[in-house]
Order: C-alpha cells, then sequence, then structure tokens
C-alpha cells in the first residue's frame, strides 16, 4: 500500500499555518551546493528513524525501498510500511521516544493565577496504550523532528532541496495522522478507550508539536466526512473531561485553552473556523427535548455545558466546601484559600471562557447558532425566578452566573444606541416577555399594543443586530442568575439567625429540660439543629465567594446602569443624555412620525427631565416589571452587603431615574415597585442599616410584636394553648422588637405614647418569669438581662442612626440631595406618603408603616439641606 499524495500538495497550508513560525526570523540565502545529496538522504532517515540505501545503521528500524526512487515516494514507502507495523502491535525499540509523549508524566504547568504548582490530568484522561496509539505517536513525534532540524539548521533548512523534503515529510506526518484518526488505517476506527479520541491525551498534556493541529484542520476540512471523523470525538471527549473538572483543581484550565486553541484556528485563505462549524452541527449542541429536567441536562449534557458548570457554590460543587471549609466550625469568615479560588474563578470567567465564545461568535457560521444556543440556555431555566424553586429541575447557580460574566464581557463593546427597545417583543427575538407583568400595562392591554405592533403596516421593526441580541440575553441572564442567586443568600443568612437563635434558647434552657423525660429528645433535636447550622455556615461561605465578588458585582452594576439609560430613554421618548453615557438614535417608525417611537430630540441638561409630558409612552407603560425590580433588588442587596461598590461604582443614571419615577408615582401601576425606589434612597441615609447584615428590621413587625406581648405572656398560663403544637411563641422575638423602638420614634405614623407605653410594659416583662405558671413552659424563656439590655441599647441605636457615625458613605449620600433633579423630591415624596394610606389589602395592613418609615427617615435627612427644607416648608402650607 502506498500514499499517493504529491510533495507539492498542502504546502500552502503548512507556509501559512497561523500556527507554525519559523524560528529563524532572518531568511538567509544559501547556495544548493551547500545541500548535497548525501545531506539530504542521511536527513530524512534521521527524520524518519529508519536505514535506508546502506545510510546510518544505528537507527531502530531498516526499511527496504525502491530502488531509484524519489525522496518524496521513498518517504511515502518508510510511512505506509512503518505505520502498518505499529498498527499490527510491532514496536521496533527505540523508534518511539516515550519522553514525548509525556505519558508517564501527566503533571504539567500551573493555572494562570498561581494557585498551584503542577495538575494532575489523571482524574479526566489517561494515555492509550494501544497500537493505533503508537502509530500516531510516531507521526507526531517525526512532526517534532521536523521541526526541530528546522530550529537546530535554519540556513540550510530554507534550502529548496531541504525545505521541499521537510514539508513534504510534514505533508505525510499530517496525511497518515489523518487515515489513523479517521479509521482507514489499522482496526477499530478510532481506537481509543470507550471511543474517545487517540488525540485527546496528547492534546491535554501538550505533547502535540507546534503547529500539528492547525495543518490537520487545513488538510481534514476540505474533506467534510474526514473531518468530522477526526475531530467530533476529539471535541466530545474535551466535553466530557470537563464535566469531570473542579475548580478546586487546576484541571479546568487544560481543557479550556485546548478547546479555545482548536476555535481559534481559521481556515486556509478564509476567516471561518472549521472547528466552530463542527461544534454546532454536533446532535448534543442544543437539544430539542422537552423533558421538566431540560434545564439542568442543557448544562450536564450540551456539548458546552460542561464548560459554563465550574462553582464555588457548595449546593453544585461539595468538594469546595469539603476542601476549603471542613474546619470553619460556626465561623463564618471566608478563609484564605477560598479568596485565591475565587480570585481563580473570576480570572476563568473574564479570560479563557469569555474567549471560547467570543471566538464562536466572531464566527459567521456559528453566531447564529452560539446566541440560539445562549437563548434557549436561558427560557429553559425561567422556572429559577419564581419565589420557590425546584433545584432539580433547573441549572445550578454557579452556571447561570458563569453565563452572566459571558455576556457581561460580550457587552462591553455594545453601544447603546444601536440596542433596538423594541427587541423584546420582535418577531425574531430569542427572550420572551409575553408572560410578564408591565409597568403600567395589563396583559390584555400588552397583547393588543403588540398586535398592534405587528399587524400595523406604518410599523417596520428594526432589522435584528448583535447589539440588541446581545445586550437583552445579558438583562434576562441577570434575572434568572444573578438575582434568584441573591434571594436564596438572603434566605440562607435568615434561616441562620433563626437556627443559632432556637440553638442558643434551648441551650440556655437545659436547666429547666435536662431532668425531664423529653430531655433525650431534646439532646437529639439540638444535634439536629447544629448539624444544620453548620451546613448552613459552609453554605454561605461558599456563597460568599462564589457571590460577593467585588468585581462582578462591579460589572452588574455597571450593566444596570445601562438597564437605567434604558428605561429612561422608553419614558422620556429618547430626550436623555448625559456626558457619560449615550444618546438614542432613533430609527424605529421614522417615516410615520408617531410618537410610538422614541424622538430625536437631544437633551444634555437632566434637569429638564421633570416634568414629564403628559402622555406616557406606550413602550416604557409595556416594559416587564421585573425590569426596574431587578434592579431596585440588586441595588439595595448591594448598599446591604458590600455597600463600597454601590459608593464607588453607582452612576448618574440609576440616581437620575429613582428620582424620576419617584416624582410620577402614577406611571407605576404597582406601589410596591414605587417603594423600593423609596427604599433605595433611604438606605444611604441610614448607614446603620447598609452595613449590619442582620440589622432588617420592619417597623411594622415590631409595632405588631410590641402589641402582642400580653397575649405572648398568656398564653402559656392556658393549659389549652399548651398542648398546642402549632403555638410556638419564641418571647425573645419580643423583646428583640423592644430594641427597634427607636425607630419608632422617626415615624410620624405612630404617636410616641405608644412606643413609651410599650417601653413601660418591661418591668412587667421582668417580673413574669416568678409566675410558675409561665416558669413551666419551655417556649417561654424570658432573661430578665434580655430585657435590660434592650433598655440599655436605645441610646446606643439613636448613635447609630446619627449620620455622621460612617461617614463613608457620605459622598454617595450627597450626590442624592444635590442631584438636579432632588428639587422634586420632598412634594413627590410628601403625596407618595399619602398615597400608601389606600395600599394593597386588608392583609397588608403593615406594609404602610415601613413605605412610610423610609419616607420618613428621608424626610430627616432632606430637613437638614436648607434648599430642601423650604420645598418641605412651602409644601406643608
Amino acid at each position: 500500500m502506498e500514499v499517493d499524495i504529491k510533495a507539492g500538495e498542502g504546502v500552502g497550508d503548512l507556509d501559512n499555518s497561523s500556527h507554525y513560525r519559523n524560528d529563524n526570523k532572518r531568511q538567509r540565502s544559501v547556495s544548493t551546493s551547500e545541500v548535497t545529496e548525501e545531506l539530504l538522504w542521511a536527513t530524512l532517515s534521521s527524520l524518519l528513524q529508519c536505514s535506508l540505501q546502506g545510510s546510518d545503521t544505528s537507527l531502530p528500524l531498516t526499511v527496504q525501498v525502491t530502488s531509484g526512487a524519489s525522496q518524496a515516494e521513498v518517504t511515502s514507502q518508510v510511512f505506509v510500511e512503518v505505520v502498518e507495523r505499529l498498527c499490527g502491535g510491532e514496536v521496533p525499540p527505540g523508534l518511539l521516544d516515550q519522553g514525548s509523549n509525556q505519558s508517564d508524566s501527566p503533571e504539567l504547568s500551573s493555572s494562570p493565577t498561581g494557585s498551584s504548582t503542577t495538575m494532575d490530568l489523571s482524574s479526566i484522561t489517561k494515555a492509550t496504550q494501544t497500537p493505533l496509539a503508537a502509530a500516531l505517536a510516531y507521526t507526531t513525534q517525526t512532526y517534532q523532528r521536523t521541526n526541530a532540524e528546522e530550529k537546530a539548521h535554519p540556513k540550510r533548512s530554507n534550502a529548496p532541496p531541504m525545505q521541499s523534503m521537510l514539508r513534504n515529510v510534514r505533508v505525510q506526518c499530517i496525511a497518515h495522522a489523518s487515515l489513523l484518526l479517521s479509521g482507514y488505517l489499522g482496526v477499530g476506527g478510532e481506537g481509543g478507550p470507550e471511543g474517545t479520541s487517540l488525540l485527546l491525551y496528547p492534546l491535554l498534556t501538550e505533547a502535540l508539536p507546534r503547529g500539528f493541529l492547525c495543518d490537520l484542520i487545513h488538510h481534514t476540512c476540505r474533506h467534510q466526512h474526514t473531518f468530522v471523523k477526526v475531530f467530533g470525538p476529539l471535541l466530545q471527549g474535551l466535553s466530557g473531561a470537563m464535566r469531570g473538572c473542579s475548580i478546586t483543581s487546576c484541571t479546568y484550565t487544560r481543557v479550556f485553552e485546548s478547546v479555545y486553541l482548536l476555535t481559534d484556528i481559521k481556515a486556509m485563505g478564509s476567516s471561518s473556523r472549521p472547528i466552530c462549524n463542527l461544534m454546532v452541527a454536533m446532535n448534543n449542541w442544543c437539544p430539542r427535548g422537552e423533558s421538566q429536567t431540560i434545564g439542568r441536562e442543557m448544562v450536564q449534557t450540551t456539548l458546552l455545558g460542561p464548560f459554563l458548570a465550574l462553582s464555588l457554590f457548595a449546593e453544585d460543587d461539595p468538594r469546595v466546601a469539603e476542601q476549603f471549609v471542613r474546619n470553619q466550625g460556626s465561623s463564618q469568615t471566608m478563609p484564605p484559600g477560598l479568596q485565591d479560588l475565587a480570585r481563580e474563578m473570576d480570572h476563568m470567567r473574564t479570560t479563557i471562557l469569555h474567549k471560547l465564545f467570543h471566538s464562536m461568535l466572531v464566527n459567521t457560521g456559528s453566531r447564529e447558532p452560539v446566541l440560539a444556543f445562549l437563548g434557549r440556555m436561558i427560557s429553559l431555566n425561567h422556572r429559577r425566578a419564581q419565589i420557590h424553586v425546584e433545584e432539580q429541575l433547573v441549572a445550578g447557580d454557579g452556571a447561570l452566573v458563569n453565563l452572566v460574566s459571558v455576556l457581561q464581557q460580550l457587552c462591553f463593546k455594545v453601544k447603546l444606541e444601536k440596542v433596538d427597545p423594541y427587541y423584546m417583543v420582535h418577531p425574531d427575538s430569542l427572550v420572551d416577555v409575553s408572560k410578564d407583568s408591565r409597568l403600567s400595562m395589563t396583559q390584555d392591554e400588552a397583547k393588543a399594543w403588540l398586535k398592534k405592533l405587528r399587524t400595523s403596516e406604518e410599523v417596520k421593526f428594526q432589522e435584528v443586530n448583535f447589539h440588541s441580541q446581545c445586550w437583552f440575553l445579558t438583562l434576562h441572564a441577570h434575572h434568572l442568575g444573578v438575582l434568584p442567586v441573591m434571594r436564596k443568600y438572603t434566605r440562607r443568612i435568615r434561616a441562620i439567625r433563626d437556627l443559632q437563635k432556637m440553638v442558643e434558647e434551648i441551650e440556655s434552657t437545659e436547666s429547666q429540660w435536662g431532668s425531664l423525660s423529653v430531655a433525650s429528645k431534646q439532646r437529639e433535636l439540638l444535634k439536629k439543629w447544629k448539624a444544620q447550622l453548620k451546613k448552613l455556615n459552609k453554605s454561605k461561605i461558599c456563597a460568599d465567594a462564589g457571590l460577593l465578588d467585588e468585581k462582578l458585582l462591579e460589572r452588574c452594576l455597571h450593566f444596570y446602569s445601562g438597564v437605567a439609560h434604558t428605561i429612561l430613554r422608553a419614558l422620556t421618548g429618547g430626550r436623555f443624555n448625559s456626558s457619560h453615557t449615550y444618546s438614542y438614535n432613533p430609527s424605529f417608525n421614522t417615516n410615520t412620525g408617531s410618537s410610538e417611537g422614541p424622538v430625536a430630540a437631544p437633551l444634555s441638561d437632566t434637569a429638564s427631565l421633570l416634568p414629564l409630558p403628559p402622555t406616557l409612552p406606550e413602550l416604557f407603560a409595556a416594559l416587564p416589571e421585573w425590569y426596574l425590580d431587578d434592579l431596585a433588588e440588586f441595588l439595595l442587596f448591594v448598599l446591604q452587603y458590600i455597600p463600597k461598590v454601590a459608593i464607588k461604582h453607582l452612576d448618574n443614571p440609576i440616581i437620575t431615574m429613582a428620582i424620576v419615577l419617584l416624582c410620577s408615582p402614577s406611571l407605576i401601576k404597582n406601589p410596591y415597585l414605587t417603594a423600593k425606589l423609596v427604599e433605595m434612597l433611604f438606605m444611604p441615609c441610614v448607614p446603620s442599616l447598609r452595613c449590619c447584615s442582620c440589622l432588617v428590621f420592619r417597623p411594622s413587625d415590631a409595632v405588631h410584636a410590641l402589641c402582642s406581648v400580653p397575649q405572648m405572656l398568656f398564653m402559656p398560663c392556658v393549659p389549652s394553648l399548651r398542648c398546642c403544637s402549632c403555638l410556638v411563641f419564641r418571647p425573645s422575638d419580643a423583646v428583640h422588637a423592644l430594641c427597634s423602638v427607636p425607630q419608632m420614634l422617626f415615624m410620624p405614623v405612630f404617636r410616641p405614647s405608644d412606643a413609651v407605653h410599650a417601653l413601660c410594659s418591661v418591668p412587667q416583662m421582668l417580673f413574669m418569669p416568678c409566675v410558675p405558671s409561665l416558669r413551666c413552659c419551655s417556649c417561654l424563656v424570658f432573661r430578665p438581662s434580655d430585657a435590660v439590655h434592650a433598655l440599655c441599647s436605645v441610646p446606643q441605636m439613636l448613635f447609630m442612626l446619627t449620620p455622621s457615625v460612617q461617614q463613608h458613605v457620605d459622598t454617595l449620600h450627597q450626590r442624592i440631595l444635590h442631584h438636579p433633579l432632588a428639587t422634586h423630591l420632598p412634594v413627590a415624596l410628601m403625596k407618595f406618603y399619602t398615597m400608601v394610606e389606600s395600599t394593597g389589602t386588608s392583609s397588608e395592613f403593615y406594609d404602610k408603616f415601613t413605605i412610610r418609615y423610609h419616607i420618613s427617615v428621608i424626610f430627616k435627612s432632606l430637613w437638614d439641606d436648607r434648599r430642601h427644607r423650604e420645598a418641605l416648608i412651602i409644601e406643608s402650607k
């Protein structure tokens, strides 16, 4: 058998390879006479490791070649004979260099952040010890020897005879490697264990010579069937290897680098990337199943899903908690090792993961399938936005946060003036808002408006562009990725606090129940609670690393500034502009002159935004409610847990949007959404509430608790109530509520006499433990020191509410007070203060107290400013 490949075939591929460069940067002219015929044959024998025509007999193999054959024919004959011998299991001693394959030493270089010095790839792949693997090793090592010859003797390698011979050897290496990998040589097809590619282990261990992959792609991409057989199993093997990776080890970096190397190679003379085109054509690229767990399957079973699955959250990867939070006990501080891991995770998201998606998006043939994959990943995980989520049906937190980070990086070059605000209702949109509540429309009104847009002959949608697709996908990814993780984090904090309180209470009353018959059950319950508390603390620490990442939150805040800009653009008809944002370039409905689309009225003076036009733009009214709700909730979370991010990076569009909407509360049909905007302005006014994560009081709850104190003291005295399992009052909650009385003093809604009356009842509480009928109730555990401590903490809380206590937030507070539109705040807040009287139903009676409390604190901060004080006085008259 002889492979009929001409020496000149594929020459252009080798010369123009982007991954193959000549180390000899200086091209020198060499006389042909310096490269003799004997030198050519000797060099060819050394490269092929075979004795030819009586040449060096010390080589491991001797091959009989046709007399008078040319060097190209001899090279082909030698390759055919050697590869057939190796495929048959015959491996002459010394033919293969075991060291260059690195099969015995899978420990390689460290991660990009330097957190580890070696990596062990044995957990995700192993060397293939088969005859086909030996034959492939011969071709790669011959290719490597050719590179080494050029590097060692650059002058003579540039001589035409030698250059032609070296090129021909490379062509034969690539041709026979292609035949081996496609199953045309040897027995058993690809020959790897469990159908994996023979290229997988050499690629991950960096055993392939420079330029080999590029030349192999150029050689096989011209024949699609061969190209699929060669690189299809390799891509599947890389995806499978990624499923076994964890962020706790550095093996994932090698898999990422390998995939990126493949996707970055372009076809000869074209900008097309063959590997990217192959990836989107594979069967498991974006499955169309409709099972209940399809949201989770998108991460587990798709080709690209495992590359998004790396996570720091304990629920996604228990190895993180086992390795870094094993001996934390009750401590909630993040260990240094986990901090380093968080930095490495952020590096992975912003560099290699982003590069992988970017390579596929810049390729024209794979751009639309990649965007469709991202859109389907988001749509299939829509359940994550629900209050109660079945975790087994949706993708994990880590996967969605990684997706958000990738889209954030892609959005950095998106221009807001090119984002079509009507893309959310575009017929070809990748996002679906048909079932979402709107800011100022009912569902029927939204359907009628959408029908009018799509059926009217005067209205024409813009052509879909990448700016709109990427921006709206990023917005929806935040809705399903970052916001649900924040809500889960807040619920976990509350669960830890409640569980810790229960453990402390049952431990403090051990002297009362220790000798009773229920002692064993109580100790068992105490042990169970402590185990749950330890588990929650571990999850909380891992979530600190995965969510409370300043760089991640900074990118989110930067994106939400663009969201605020877009909302203002929809509200003001394109008039909004600022020195550091983009103005709107209208192109929607420009022929009709209708007010339906934004108008081209640039306005650089922010102060002239108010008052708003009397007609509400339909685009703003049709915006999904959660566009604004997510922005407010995100900012409240950041102000509460990491206020320095908001202090440093809060942009003017968010402040402007909040003030404009507060000054026009009738534009939003949901008053609770307006109340969140009030709370956004309230948080910077009260430093003690922002900086203490556990200090989250609702005044209405405190008043309700105070009113129920007499009932709580009386309940244990009634035998019929003590046996009721559903009646579980913790009196410490009532005492805890007393601590919030100073907040009530700032509330114009409540009469101070009520708070004083509540305080006057404390001596009665001190007396209650003396009553025998009360002491026998295990639920009622009052420690007099608790009540005394509550009274003593009143001056301390009054002190903490003083603005001068924490000066580091003064800048943000002053930015709000001195905003050009802040002059409208006093009047608008006073009107909203009265509007909340009719807020909600009878079951939501106490909500108005919380809203009014927030407004009252803002009033107090406004009162300290002379300009706002005059506005308050004038409006009150």
